[in-house]
């Protein structure tokens, strides 16, 4: 494939198209709580259940470290969507030019009803968000709902293999889509 196709074909709107997406606010953390306990406990099989602490610590946004964004029911309050990304930069050696991959890592991201069409959208969103921060590269791993995105979003496999060892946990086999944690 020709640069000039790979780049067309990978190339992303100046802004997002999710109607009501807001950066996350501390005023947020109880009502992210609650929604995201709800999504994790619902979805899989293997979750953390976050208190406000652990949101706040883990979720609020602050520059470099992690970035977050949700929509919310404007009558009710309740969020539906939620999208964040944590920053992991590589360094770059033997590079005049460069010294370092600014990298973007998929969070914790969920919609409602788990509609996958929306959460191509939000995942989608998500990307754009991350270009406008000068991210250089933006990386998801395999677990919660992210295979439900990855191809149609151009994702592609990554040369390493990601495992969970849980000290002390009587569990079978898992696959990766029944798993609610994201390790930083």
């Amino acid at each position: 494939m020709q640069l000039g196709k790979f780049n067309k074909m990978h190339r992303l709107p100046a802004a997002t198209c999710t109607e009501g997406l807001r950066p996350m606010t501390d005023a947020d953390v109880p009502r992210v709580c609650v929604a995201l306990n709800q999504h994790l406990s619902e979805n899989y099989a293997v979750h953390i259940e976050f208190t406000e602490d652990e949101v706040r610590h883990f979720l609020v946004p602050q520059q470099n470290v992690v970035h977050s964004w949700l929509v919310e029911n404007e009558s009710t309050g309740v969020v539906t969507d939620f999208i964040s990304f944590y920053t992991l930069n590589s360094s770059v050696l033997n590079d005049p030019n460069h010294d370092t991959i600014f990298a973007a890592y998929a969070y914790y991201n969920f919609v409602q009803g788990n509609d996958q069409a929306r959460m191509k959208l939000l995942m989608r969103d998500s990307l754009i968000l991350a270009k406008q921060l000068n991210y250089d590269v933006f990386n998801m791993t395999e677990v919660l709902k992210h295979g439900l995105v990855k191809t149609e979003l151009l994702f592609k496999p990554g040369d390493g293999r990601l495992a969970h060892y849980l000290y002390n946990w009587r569990l079978s086999t898992i696959q990766s889509e029944d798993i609610g944690i994201v390790l930083v």
